[in-house]
């Protein structure tokens, strides 16, 4: 760790108390985050060298964001790999509610150190056959592969974020009784959603960027689907819910197109009152038929997104920002 000034840093008003952003940590930046109570610490670390000891003198912390900075290396971009080195100091954090690792992984992964996590953000490891969670819980994992042949499980895990995963449908999530809030994002090679109907709990699903996607006909078996997204998802062959669906927001935005064009349909969905449509020339129903529209923005889902906000603590203090504006989501 650097000796030098605590110069380079800032402080910000986090999801639950004081944090601060710093470019790269030295002792300076260290005191001062024990002098000021800091509990939120959002840092850039370099793409090589280095370490993360200094997490040993922070024991407190509740936030912890680790950012990556990229390079090129004979004209291929790359950065920071977080393997057993980091992890070892990352683990020592019992008081996490909310990890946030922005970069490569090797190793393995294991947040059942973590009682009371709240969040997690991050690549899956690539060593990683399941993912444990205890305590309730959201979690949005980088590229998983299909080819480790992973599963998720955890009753509690409540709201699971995917990002571009390389798998044919959503099987994989059986060991998630308890989920919420599903968002798919990124191009896969994901063509159905086969296996979401074991998710009887989940109240809110969004499929994003999915490129190969054609058969959703499973979401019609979620009897406590309430909220659903689907944006960019341009080759559905057809939709179509349960005339009893309890549906009340719908979006299907962006590049989404539905083959067959039959979403009249909608218009006896007893409990539909939002709907954002981008209309195609051969649907048989029109945005006008329609509930008024919902603006496909990102309090969609309940938590706004995933990755806990922070604000500057000027906004907060002036009044700009109200407190619950930035608790919201903090829960637990």
């Amino acid at each position: 760790m650097n000796t030098g000034s605590d110069s380079g840093s800032r402080l910000l008003a986090g999801t639950f108390g004081l944090a601060m952003v710093v470019e790269q940590v030295a002792d300076a930046h260290v005191q001062r985050i024990c002098r000021e109570g800091v509990i939120e610490l959002l840092v850039k670390v370099p793409h090589h060298g280095g370490t993360l000891d200094w997490l040993d003198a922070l024991p407190d912390l509740v936030g912890l964001c680790l950012s990556a900075t990229r390079c090129v290396v004979d004209g291929v971009e790359r950065r920071r790999v977080f393997g057993a080195p980091e992890w070892n100091c990352i683990r020592g954090l019992r008081n996490l509610r909310y990890l946030r690792l922005v970069g490569d992984a090797t190793d393995e992964l294991d947040l059942g150190v973590f009682p009371h996590l709240l969040s997690y953000s991050g690549p899956w490891w690539p060593g990683l056959r399941g993912l444990d969670v205890h305590p309730p819980a959201e979690v949005i994992l980088m590229h998983p592969s299909a080819r480790k042949g992973f599963q998720v499980r955890g009753d509690n895990l409540r709201r699971l974020w995917v990002h571009a995963p390389d798998m044919p449908d959503l099987a994989w999530l059986k060991g998630c009784s308890g989920l919420r809030e599903l968002a798919v994002l990124g191009v896969s090679k994901m063509a159905s959603t086969n296996g979401v109907e074991q998710l009887r709990s989940i109240e809110a699903v969004g499929l994003f960027g999915l490129t190969k996607l054609v058969d959703v006909s499973a979401l019609a078996a979620l009897p406590q689907l309430v909220r659903l997204r689907i944006d960019d998802c341009p080759r559905l062959a057809s939709f179509r819910l349960a005339a009893d669906a309890p549906l009340q927001v719908l979006q299907l935005v962006g590049r989404t197109s539905v083959a067959d064009g039959q979403l009249r349909w909608l218009l006896s969905l007893p409990h539909l009152r939002e709907v954002a449509l981008a209309g195609k020339r051969h649907y048989d129903v029109s945005k006008a038929d329609l509930p008024r529209a919902a603006e496909p923005g990102d309090g969609f889902f309940s938590t706004g997104g995933l990755v806990l906000p922070m604000v500057p603590l000027a906004d907060l203090q002036s009044g700009k920002v109200a407190p619950r504006a930035w608790m919201h989501g903090a829960g637990g």
